[in-house]
């Protein structure tokens, strides 16, 4: 089973989105033809609530309303006061009810459940009156929730009643014209009721209320008499068992199983641990275990008799055959074994079943007939061959007869091979069907977003930043692709589906759950994986406040445990991006943070000594502690597994309440391996300038494609940056759509971040001769770098600059403008930027910020530069709260 697209865009990142919409500006495929396939999804956040309600009688339905307003997933009640220990459907609403009561009208306790949980449900254990546990399984964890009931047996006065029995009906037959007909009724004699008590209005209340009886009377006869009407007629029959059936089923505690157990009893619900005990399981089924001790037989069994026992003999089997009288030995189909001793009896019964059938309104299909002659005589043979109505019957050396396969040779090979794949098919479905369940145990599935926004916004103590606001393409100031958004695109959305194996030739993905996704053309945007410490030989990182940053799921991760320890120590290991806006994050949250990295500097891959410097005082006057030259060796624990203390490489021990580990990431190209062409020295899927791989059908795009930048004379790298995945996004869906038109990539690599009031952009390449510019100080900070080779400028580094100063130093790497003096250069600084890119921009008849109508004019390079700046500048201070 599968499906097929034309377009598939693999991945849930910023490429991915930037991919979408670029297909839904140009158009080129038709709706349901275009999908992204994502595995990304939000965890889910589940609420609890615990109610005491004094009786559940008459008080359910209320209760679901009360846990649907308050969002509240999984509610305790307490004193439900019904007997009995069974589950109940509470009807068109979703919710399920477990309840355990020994005593009407005392005692009982209960869980209720909403619909995104209570098929998780795996266990259900009541004991007494008093306590029931509910298990459950919510994505690769098993939940257990116990509601418990002490009753108040000291107090004087139990409670106050008023009076009256409440009774819980069902109202099956309820409906909006009687529900609308009977509130409008009720609220206009009530209002006059409340103003006016006088018998006038008393009358009217009480001539209102024999009104209500009636029409719910009426509704509710006209309801039943539909009902027996309906269970009267023939089908009707089939519908009663089918009501009892579904009775029955919703009572049950348990409707499907969505774990299993190990063979010491342990629970297992990941996807990977269950189909290695399937594995396992059908290992010992079918190879068998290990041979077992030799049993001594009692004395008794020597007395069988063990003498040789006569071999049945051929004339045995046709006399039984003989003494079958017609109609004795019947399949399911009510038709006798076709069998004789001879072809022509054979094609004469043929003729007589075709006559039978043919004369009672049935046609026999001639194509599927087939005939097996068993061959169990030596020396007699039989030549000639089986015909229906003049056709021939195929003939078949096996033969399929209630279940079993028949040789025609009499053994039984064939029929043992047949039922171990059955059995092998059989339990592959279930693995499947159970593999397939999502919803209520998979966690919230979430379109492409913009991961920028992890680092920034979404560690804010306040305001912080929360899906949907930050979907792709809101980064560049585009488009908000919700999911509506991609449904009326006709874009479909495989969101929460892993992908475990691909074959670029069959142009094929199969998918974790066992469905095949077939496609025409490829596009690969899954991105990268934050390098874990496990790699460098440091065990113990799945400790619960050892946080790395690489999805929302990581991210709800380091917030929660930023919540929990507020004041608190954190140890930051890595001085990359992730490790400054982290730490960045942590102070704003009132921790004090301790930042660890081997190089001498921070940002030691784009920073050069003197940049790093300022910016490390800058953390410094924050409160940020630097400890370089040194590497993490391994971790302190307490009894609860947490990490208490970080100990290094040169012996330090450093306090941890929490631990943020940014050491690098890895792009995810372990799908494609052996089929496409992985760069060795980018550790990306290569590409040429079209972002086409080896493979003519599949693309790469983002932060796992490697790619020729004709800035650096077409050397092939992998970018790791928003703005590439944007870029090379745009790129290649031109390339798919309009190949002659499109040119190459020109891309101009870019790089910003933006921590406390600080915010800074990089454009092109840090390599060469490094000048300086502007002034380090921390009250208003305003520097920045060139980076010359050969003559001319190849990077440029500005802090705090305007939107027309990044754009000039955008401008002036991209055309590689050519300095004739170093001095010079530092003593213009900025000014060399921006007066070079006045000069290029009046000669090409365009101003800074202007785009051109086509894209490939003779100054693109200087166009996109100009372009990328605005965007950089956009991220950097105007999306603050990114």
């Amino acid at each position: 089973m599968g499906r097929a697209f034309v377009y598939v865009i693999l991945g849930g990142g910023v490429a991915a989105g930037y991919v979408a919409l670029e297909f839904a500006r140009r158009g080129g495929y038709s709706r349901g033809e275009l999908c992204i396939i994502s595995e990304e999804a939000e965890p889910t956040r589940i609420r609890l609530g615990s109610w005491n309600v004094g009786s559940l009688t008459g008080k359910l339905r209320e209760l679901v309303d009360v846990a649907t307003r308050r969002r509240v997933n999984i509610l305790c009640v307490q004193e439900t006061k019904w007997k009995g220990q069974k589950a109940k459907e509470v009807e068109n609403t979703g919710y399920k009810l477990w309840y355990t009561g020994t005593t009407s009208g005392r005692n009982g306790v209960g869980i209720l459940i909403d619909r995104s949980l209570k098929d998780g449900v795996v266990d259900v254990r009541r004991h007494g009156d008093r306590i029931i546990l509910v298990r459950l399984i919510v994505g690769d964890s098993a939940l257990n929730v116990i509601s418990a009931y002490a009753p108040q047996v000291a107090s004087e006065v139990f409670g106050v009643s008023r009076g009256g029995k409440q009774e819980a009906k069902d109202t099956w037959w309820w409906n909006d014209k009687v529900c609308k007909g009977l509130s409008r009724r009720r609220r206009s004699v009530s209002k006059r009721l409340h103003l006016d008590k006088s018998a006038t209005n008393i009358e009217g209340y009480k001539i209102a209320k024999r009104a209500a009886k009636r029409a719910v009377s009426v509704a509710k006869g006209q309801a039943y008499d539909n009902l027996y009407q309906r269970l009267g007629t023939k089908e009707g029959e089939k519908d009663i068992y089918r009501m009892a059936r579904i009775r029955e089923r919703k009572t049950r505690d348990i409707n499907q199983i969505k774990c299993i157990k190990d063979g010491v009893g342990r629970l297992l619900v990941r996807d990977e641990e269950i189909k290695d005990r399937w594995r396992e399981y059908f290992d010992k089924l079918f190879n068998g275990e290990e041979e077992g001790p030799i049993l001594e037989l009692d004395d008794s069994f020597d007395d069988n008799n063990r003498r040789f026992v006569r071999r049945i003999q051929e004339t045995e089997i046709e006399e039984a055959l003989k003494r079958m009288k017609s109609g004795k030995a019947m399949g399911p189909d009510g038709i006798p074994h076709r069998i004789d001793e001879s072809r022509d009896g054979v094609n004469r019964k043929l003729e007589l079943w075709r006559h039978t059938l043919e004369c009672k309104g049935f046609r026999l299909s001639r194509a599927k007939t087939e005939y097996m002659m068993c061959e169990f005589s030596v020396t007699r043979h039989e030549d000639g061959d089986v015909s229906l109505n003049g056709q021939l019957v195929a003939k078949k050396d096996t033969f399929r007869y209630l279940g079993s396969m028949l040789q025609k040779d009499g053994d039984i090979d064939e029929d043992v091979r047949h039922r171990n794949f059955s059995r092998l098919v059989e339990m592959a479905s279930s693995i499947r069907r159970l593999m397939r369940q999502e919803g209520a145990t998979k966690a919230k599935k979430v379109a492409p977003y913009e991961r920028p926004a992890l680092s920034k916004g979404y560690l804010l103590p306040e305001g912080a930043a929360r899906l949907p606001g930050f979907h792709t393409c809101v980064g560049a100031n585009d488009e908000l692709l919700t999911p509506k958004w991609y449904k009326e695109q006709g874009i479909e959305l495989i969101l929460g589906t892993k992908v475990i194996s691909a074959d670029v030739r069959r142009k094929a993905l199969v998918t974790a759950v066992g469905e095949t996704i077939s496609y025409k053309t490829l596009i690969i945007a899954t991105g990268a994986r934050a390098l874990k410490l496990e790699e460098f030989g440091i065990q113990g990182s799945d400790a619960e406040n050892i946080c790395y940053l690489r999805n929302i799921h990581d991210a709800d991760k380091l917030v929660n445990a930023m919540k929990s320890c507020s004041g608190g120590n954190a140890v930051v290991i890595g001085g990359g991006y992730i490790g400054m806006e982290c730490a960045a994050a942590l102070v704003t949250n009132k921790i004090r943070v301790t930042m660890v990295f081997p190089e001498k500097h921070c940002m030691a891959r784009l920073f050069t000594p003197r940049i790093a410097e300022y910016y490390e005082n800058y953390y410094t006057s924050k409160g940020v502690t630097f400890v370089k030259g040194t590497v993490l060796t391994s971790f302190e624990k307490d009894a609860t597994g947490k990490v208490t203390a970080v100990i290094l490489k040169d012996g330090k021990r450093l306090p941890a309440d929490m631990v943020v580990v940014g050491i690098g990431i890895r792009a995810n190209t372990s799908l494609f391996e052996g089929q496409l062409v992985v760069s060795m020295v980018n550790d990306g899927i290569k590409v040429n300038g079209q972002m086409q791989t080896s493979e003519s059908s599949v693309y790469a795009v983002g932060d796992v494609a490697a790619f020729p930048i004709k800035l650096f004379d077409g050397d092939v790298r992998r970018l790791e940056h928003v703005d590439s995945a944007r870029r090379t996004a745009r790129h290649a869906v031109s390339a798919i759509l309009e190949p002659a038109k499109t040119r190459d990539i020109n891309y101009l690599p870019f790089f910003y971040s933006r921590v406390f009031t600080l915010s800074w952009q990089f454009y092109g390449d840090n390599v060469g001769e490094v000048v300086h510019f502007g002034e380090f100080t921390n009250s208003s900070p305003r520097f920045g770098a060139y980076w010359v080779n050969k003559g001319r400028i190849t990077g440029a580094f500005l802090e705090g600059g305007s939107r027309e100063e990044y754009e000039a130093i955008s401008v002036a790497v991209g055309r590689k403008t050519k300095v004739t003096e170093m001095a010079e250069l530092g003593k213009q600084g900025l000014a060399f930027a921006v007066q070079e890119s006045q000069k290029q921009m009046s000669d090409s008849g365009l101003a800074i910020g202007e785009r051109p109508t086509y894209v490939w004019h003779a100054t693109a390079a200087v166009v996109a530069a100009v372009s990328i700046a605005a965007v950089g500048y956009w991220y950097g201070r105007k999306r603050r709260r990114w």
